[in-house]
């Protein structure tokens, strides 16, 4: 925190100043207690605002001005592949025939900071008092803060789980996956990990699955536990050609091509996955619907 401190001085101005929409949000987060209004805070990074959905958005603080002065190398992010994900699963969960998910509802907002980062990091009318997107620690800080109190929890049942609980679980992020070959185990497991998540003050999402089920959608992979197979969901498919025919037809902007840049990795696997299946779907007779979704 010392270092951030110290390199607040080389925030870049600009003389654009926020967009309306993005003070009111500013104002919203401080009256909702994510940001500490201080009308006296010294601003040392921008904030901008990109849709989710219809209804959501996020809010990213520029702070590329800090993100040079890591500390050490960070681990690069990046969504995992069908064959990533398979070899996970045959690795380290064999035999999984049951299992669940835990989306948490903004978890870095829910993730507070030490006393020490109070005023670290300013914006218009306040600063944070969460783990800001936009810098570069933060993935970091969230997962391993997630590891942990799985690790935690889980270290509560290891006497419970018997000799039919091999358990695999998986975390991404804010996202976690729970396997088992015991439908009793990754029954107890969710719900365990669910309540041990919430009075730590998290939100478990209403998406999550947390009654054992056969076949789960999980970072944009439909995972069929009974046949044993990995694939990527219609959205993450159709998304992945998008970006390539928009490459092909030269029609990205700079935005839309940073924002798409993470998906690219996924086109080719999806566009190799698609064959698979019009190679499948041909033999069971479901031709006409695979060309209709094509």
């Amino acid at each position: 925190m010392e270092l951030l401190r110290a390199q607040s001085p080389g925030f870049p101005r600009r003389g654009v100043p926020p967009a309306p929409s993005t003070r009111v949000l500013l104002r919203t987060l401080c009256a909702a207690g994510f940001l500490v209004p201080d009308p006296r805070a010294e601003q040392n990074c921008w904030v901008f605002v990109i849709p989710k959905s219809t209804e959501k958005v996020s809010m990213i603080a520029d702070l590329r001005y800090l993100n040079g002065f890591s500390p050490q190398p960070l681990p690069g992010f990046r969504l995992p592949t069908v064959r990533d994900v398979f070899g996970f699963i045959s690795k380290f969960a064999p035999g999984a025939l049951w299992g669940g998910t835990l989306d948490l509802s903004n978890f870095f907002w829910s993730l507070r900071l030490p006393e020490s980062a109070r005023g670290v990091f300013s914006v218009q009318g306040g600063w944070y008092d969460s783990l800001p997107f936009g810098w570069n620690m933060s993935p970091v800080i969230a997962q391993r803060t997630l590891v942990t109190l799985l690790d935690g929890f889980l270290g509560v049942v290891d006497e419970r789980v018997g000799s039919d609980g091999v358990l695999g679980v998986f975390v991404y992020l804010d996202d976690v996956m729970v396997l088992s070959p015991s439908k009793r185990v990754c029954g107890e497991i969710l719900q365990l990990l669910s309540k041990g998540l919430q009075s730590a003050g998290l939100l478990v999402s209403p998406k999550s699955v947390l009654l054992p089920s056969q076949r789960l959608k999980w970072l944009g992979k439909v995972f069929d536990l009974v046949e044993g197979s990995v694939a990527n969901t219609e959205r993450m498919i159709q998304k992945s050609l998008a970006v390539v025919l928009m490459s092909c037809l030269g029609s990205l902007s700079v935005r839309s091509l940073g924002r798409d840049l993470g998906v690219l990795p996924q086109a080719f696997t999806a566009l190799s996955l698609g064959w698979v299946l019009v190679f499948g779907l041909y033999h069971r007779g479901y031709v006409v619907y695979w060309l209709t979704w094509w």
